[in-house]
């Protein structure tokens, strides 16, 4: 588990790190998360730990029992089912968005990234096309001049 090193707050890019840690399944459920050996992971202090462990329990992901600390709940098929009916909606309307206002400069940029996803696909570099992936869908947000879709 790392923080990603992009523009985000301390505080989100630990959110974003301990989220992704859970969905992927690095904390399985039951497992315990304490604010100590998680601030010693990340190298952080225990504050944007509890921060994140906050917001982790208003989405369900962890619940936070006294005297022993935050607990992952985990995900069930039908949550998985959800996210993804949810974000096939979200994803349509930022593409709509996106056709609809993007640049030049961007539209180059998303097929730049296409052409080199399908290097990278040939070689499968699978770590590559992740990366990518990421970027394509940050021109496609970017580009939907939606501040909350981004």
């Amino acid at each position: 588990m790392t923080l990603e090193s992009d523009n985000g707050s301390l505080r989100i890019r630990v959110f974003n790190a301990l989220e992704n840690a859970i969905l992927n399944g690095e904390y399985p459920e039951g497992a315990n998360l304490t604010e100590l050996k998680l601030s010693k992971d990340l190298g952080v202090s225990r504050t944007p730990i509890r921060e994140a462990l906050m917001q982790l329990e208003l989405e369900g992901l962890v619940k936070n029992i006294p005297n022993k600390g935050s607990v992952v709940v985990g995900i069930s098929e039908k949550d998985i089912d959800d996210i993804y009916a949810i974000r096939i909606r979200i994803e349509g309307l930022a593409s709509r968005l996106c056709a609809e206002n993007i640049t030049d400069e961007d539209l180059k940029a998303l097929e730049k990234i296409t052409d080199l996803q399908e290097f990278y696909l040939f070689k499968n570099n699978l770590d590559q096309l992740w990366s990518l992936d990421g970027d394509f869908h940050k021109i496609i947000y970017d580009s939907s001049k939606s501040r909350p879709l981004r």
